[in-house]
């Protein structure tokens, strides 16, 4: 279990140990330990939702099966990434719960459309379920990234933002809203609004 330190202002583990510097979105190198965690649920959440594409392909489940399944993997994932990054459980206020609450009604609201698609048949139980698939569980990169920037209003007072490109190709959106530089909050479109979509592994830092 990981929790916020307000004392330390870091994450520490349950022997009190820091394991990463920082809640108010800035851009830490402890951080990095917190991201690589995040990655790793959505890796882990990625090969769920695959594996349950498979079964459905094979006729070992139903669609309704295959719906329910990958909503409850998508909701342990996002649930997971948004109480990670508030600093655990015992950290988390009902206006933090609100803003995961949030994030989880657009995401099901998404993936409803992708069991509409099968349903009618648009979307074929083929390669290209296994790519869409793979963005809904990329969408929890633009969650961690999007509650890093509500905590670092909420509770480090930030008013600007920047764009910070990820180790990665960069699409064309993201190029230009990096170029931008800093930015009134609210004012740079968030991760998953750019070309790439929620294949964007850029950040943002706050002052």
């Amino acid at each position: 279990m990981i929790f916020w330190s307000q004392e330390l202002q870091a994450y520490v583990n349950e022997n009190g140990e820091v394991i990463a510097w920082g809640n108010d979105g800035q851009v830490h190198e402890g951080n990095d330990t917190i991201a690589a965690i995040v990655s790793e649920i959505i890796f882990l959440t990625i090969a769920a939702l695959r594996a349950l594409a498979v079964q459905l392909q094979i006729g070992g489940i139903t669609v309704s099966e295959f719906s329910l399944s990958s909503i409850v993997a998508l909701k342990d994932m996002h649930a997971s990434i948004g109480t990670l990054t508030m600093g655990g459980v015992y950290n988390v206020s009902q206006n933090d719960l609100k803003q995961i609450e949030n994030i989880l009604q657009g995401q099901f609201g998404y993936f409803q459309g992708l069991v509409d698609d099968i349903i009618s048949g648009r979307q074929k139980l083929d390669g290209s379920l296994m790519r869409r698939l793979d963005m809904y569980g990329n969408a929890g990169w633009g969650t961690f990234i999007g509650l890093m920037g509500y905590m670092a209003v909420t509770y480090g007072g930030k008013t600007q933002e920047r764009r910070i490109l990820g180790a990665a190709d960069h699409c064309r959106d993201c190029l230009d809203w990096a170029r931008v530089g800093w930015q009134p909050i609210g004012t740079l479109p968030p991760i998953g609004a750019s070309v790439c979509k929620t294949n964007c592994h850029c950040a943002f830092e706050y002052k």
